[in-house]
């Protein structure tokens, strides 16, 4: 999440080599920075002014409703629970023991386009 989503774009795309693909989402739009053939990293406008620009990491589990369960029995707890409102239920949101914030993220086959 970004305050300016189009300049942060510039800013990556400049210090990674990546390709920024512009895609119109829900009033706004959503940047894929692409490198090396593939999807790396996603950039989004805030939704709010008062929430602060922050870098999501996002893990690769092949079932998010089980990860985010195990996650809340080790001790971090779910903010968003897989939803098929939501990619299809492919994403869970949660937080470690700590209070980081993660993504547990089903990804489609290799090869296909998410």
């Amino acid at each position: 999440l970004t305050a300016d989503e189009v300049r942060a774009a510039d800013f990556y795309s400049n210090i990674t080599g990546a390709q920024a693909r512009f895609t119109p989402r829900g009033g706004g739009q959503y940047i894929v920075l692409r490198g090396q053939e593939r999807d790396r990293a996603g950039i989004v406008q805030r939704p709010a002014d008062d929430i602060q620009p922050f870098w999501l990491t996002h893990f690769a589990v092949s079932d998010p409703a089980a990860a985010a369960d195990r996650a809340e029995q080790l001790g971090g707890a779910v903010v968003l629970a897989p939803s098929p409102e939501l990619r299809g239920g492919s994403l869970a949101i949660v937080t470690d023991p700590g209070g980081a914030i993660l993504a547990l993220h089903r990804w489609p086959e290799e090869g296909a386009n998410p």
